[in-house]
């Protein structure tokens, strides 16, 4: 691998060039954004999440089998005017702002969110 950027990252396996990860956390380079078109479980690796429903509404949610890093931040964006995305997190009895799902119903709605051990916590949104 060529062009890494190791910041306050420890036993982190390094697969792919032109890549940073900080604490851990993929935050430049191939892995840290994703376009999801369907039901998805969010990913530790990756950071940001663009979300076309155009063929229909879906959900992303939390395995409760992964370890969810205090202070892993997620964004998620729509990028289409149709139908709506749901991020559940009751899935892992977790809530974001004290709801159990937060809703992006139109076109370019987002939503940054902060895991603080228990809960999420909306950082930013529109």
């Amino acid at each position: 691998c060529k062009n890494v950027k190791l910041i306050n990252t420890n036993n982190q396996t390094v697969i792919a060039s032109n890549i940073t990860y900080i604490n851990n956390e993929i935050t430049a380079g191939n892995g840290s954004t994703e376009i999801i078109t369907s039901f998805t479980k969010a990913n530790l690796n990756v950071q940001q999440y663009f979300c076309d429903a155009s063929a229909g509404s879906f959900t992303v949610d939390f395995s409760p089998t992964v370890d969810i890093t205090v202070g892993k931040i997620w964004s998620f964006k729509k990028v289409n005017s149709a139908n709506q995305v749901t991020i559940d997190a009751s899935t892992i009895g977790a809530t974001i702002d004290g709801s159990n799902t937060y809703v992006l119903n139109s076109h370019y709605k987002y939503v940054t969110i902060q895991y603080d051990g228990q809960n999420f916590l909306i950082t930013s949104n529109n």
